[in-house]
């Protein structure tokens, strides 16, 4: 790193993503190994299709997981998945409960939104990445400037 900027690979940014990659990976495969909790669980929300759900969640949070670790081509969209993933499922299952006032779903709910900040960060916003502006080149183009 010379001067405040990235050469090459950050490490960094490599970081963020196997950090945050690595929870929704392990919850992933926790989902998938106990199907009959994770089903139970999504049915005390009184969700219609309680075991679909658990297996659409779980294949989720894996597969997105594996894509932001390997930093392919679909890590942007990976993250955008969990992202909204992440905000429906808070919602439905700790934001209630915080509301109704239950410190621990207070706490699970803020930290739902940091990982989302984590989870924002990988999927940047190509108005101000220029990391992957062909038009940059290293450079500021009109649209990052």
């Amino acid at each position: 790193m010379m001067g405040g900027k990235c050469e090459g690979k950050c490490f960094c940014k490599v970081a963020i993503r196997v950090l945050v990659a690595a929870l929704f990976i392990y919850a992933g495969y926790n989902k998938l190994t106990g199907i009959e909790g994770t089903a139970g669980y999504i049915a005390s929300a009184g969700l219609p299709y309680p075991v679909f759900l658990a297996w659409a969640a779980g294949l989720l949070e894996l597969i997105a997981g594996v894509l932001i670790v390997l930093g392919s081509w679909g890590k942007r969209c990976a993250a955008w998945a969990l992202v909204l993933f992440t905000i429906v499922a808070t919602y439905i299952f700790h934001f209630k409960g915080w509301l109704a006032g239950d410190a621990g779903q207070m706490v699970t709910t803020l930290k739902n939104l940091a990982i989302v900040g984590g989870l924002l960060m990988i999927a940047g916003c190509p108005r101000c990445d220029s990391s992957d502006c062909e038009k940059c080149g290293g450079e500021k183009c009109e649209m990052h400037k």
